[in-house]
């Protein structure tokens, strides 16, 4: 059973994240105002792995750049949301449900931040 795997591997290597999501993105403002993050998901156990160098990702057209991969619970997460963790943020990249199965979620992250450095 693949949620019993999942939840086998976020017991043992997960962690705490906090999910974010740009509620600015959602309205758009046309006076230059910044981004207005509000918590979405707190304490979100997730794992993240960090990819060998960047992966390009090509379906349907599109080509994603992601460093990471971070593997979750099925949750209301969307691109363009953030991931936050030890003082590192990860944009979303790519959200997929693998297997069509609606068990766990497979996203994508890109983070230009080194570990430890706070962006803004």
């Amino acid at each position: 059973m693949v949620l019993g795997s999942i939840s086998f591997m976020l017991k043992r290597i997960g962690r705490k994240a906090l999910i974010q999501s740009d509620e600015s993105a959602k309205t758009p403002s046309f006076d230059g105002s910044s981004s207005n993050w509000t918590d979405k998901l707190v304490d979100f156990v997730v794992a993240i792995q960090e990819l060998s160098g960047d992966e390009l990702i090509l379906s349907d057209n599109e080509t994603v750049i992601a460093n990471y991969v971070m593997y979750c619970e099925n949750a209301d997460i969307s691109e363009g949301d953030r991931v936050v963790q030890d003082n590192v943020y990860y944009d979303i990249k790519r959200v997929s449900n693998p297997m069509r199965l609606g068990d766990f979620l497979e996203i994508y992250l890109y983070s230009s931040t080194n570990y430890g450095e706070e962006t803004k």
